[in-house]
Order: structure tokens, then C-alpha cells, then sequence
């Protein structure tokens, strides 16, 4: 659009309103600056029409409520955190988010381990955070495998993530009553 088309444009806003036309929006509710999170409920309800205005009061000492800042999670980079359950889904998502945050080092164990082509992709996505993913192929619910993981590690492990998990998947009229009987 060219000046000359904007200033065209213009004009005939400035003309419509001075015809009385064009007005200002309507209904007007306002706040005052002690009450500015009931304006923010008020137009969160999404039933409100016109215009909400927060504005100074006649009051004197206003105390405006202040939300603390969010605390950022920032991680050890000389420590090591262990995910149990691979990288598929979301173990995966928290590896790169981990990545993310400054880790440097993450240990993962799972049964079938990292090799698969996803998981190699979420590898690559780590490295590219400068964070080393390490594999520690076994079973969580064998103690001589979680051991031998835990030993390999070279740095201090700062935090574990169980994300481990078995699906069964089976016709829903083959389904056993008794946790037993799969």
C-alpha cells in the first residue's frame, strides 16, 4: 500500500467519524490497578464486549500482585542423568529437553537399546546440544544389569528417570481377569 493510499484511507476514517459514523467502542469497563487480576479473569471468560481499561484510581498505596519468575532448570554439565526406558516416545522428548537445559552426559538404559533409527535421530539432536548419549543395553528389573550400568558411568549421576514400560497388547476378549495370568 502506498503513502498516498494510506493518507486516502485516512481521510475517509477522520471523515466517517466526524459524520458520526464511526465511534468508539462500546461498552467500556474499568479496572483499577489494585483490581488488575479480576480485569484479566474478566476477559478470560471471553463474555465481555467493548473495550477493558486498567486504569490509576484515586487510590494512594495500589499493591499490583507479581507472579515469581518461573525457576529455569539448569543442570550439571560435569554430571551424568540415567533415563530407563530408551529413547522412543516420551523418554526421547526428555532426552533432547534434558540436552536442552546443559546436560552433558545422559546414560540410557533399555532392553532393546539405542540403535533403531529414531532413537538415533534424538542421538544426533543431543549432539547437536553438545551433550553425549551413552548406551546401557539391559533390564531394569535385573539388578546385575542396572549395576553394571551404574559402574560404567564415569562422571557422578545427578538425577534418574524412569520412563520404563511394558505394552500388551491384546484382543479385549482374550484379556485375563488376574495380572497373573499374563
Amino acid at each position: 500500500m502506498s503513502w498516498l493510499t494510506s493518507n486516502s484511507l485516512l481521510s475517509q476514517i477522520f471523515d466517517l467519524y466526524s459524520q458520526g459514523h464511526v465511534k468508539p467502542v462500546h461498552p467500556i469497563r474499568t479496572f483499577s490497578f489494585a483490581d488488575i487480576a479480576s480485569a484479566f479473569a474478566f476477559m478470560r471468560s471471553g463474555k465481555h464486549i467493548g473495550k477493558i481499561v486498567v486504569t490509576n484510581s484515586q487510590e494512594e498505596d495500589v499493591q499490583v500482585p507479581i507472579r515469581p519468575a518461573l525457576k529455569v532448570l539448569a543442570l550439571k554439565q560435569d554430571a551424568a542423568y540415567f533415563i530407563v526406558g530408551g529413547l522412543k516416545g516420551l523418554c526421547g522428548s526428555l532426552a533432547i529437553s534434558l540436552a536442552q537445559r546443559g546436560a552433558c552426559k545422559l546414560i540410557v538404559m533399555s532392553r532393546s537399546g539405542i540403535t533403531d533409527e529414531h532413537s538415533q535421530g534424538i542421538v544426533k539432536d543431543c549432539a547437536s546440544h553438545g551433550c553425549e548419549v551413552y548406551e546401557a543395553r539391559g533390564d531394569v528389573s535385573n539388578f546385575a544389569d542396572v549395576e553394571k550400568a551404574l559402574k560404567s558411568v564415569p562422571v557422578p549421576i545427578r538425577g534418574i528417570i524412569n520412563g520404563s514400560m511394558v505394552l500388551r497388547v491384546r484382543c479385549l476378549l482374550f484379556l485375563a481377569v488376574n495380572a497373573k495370568e499374563l
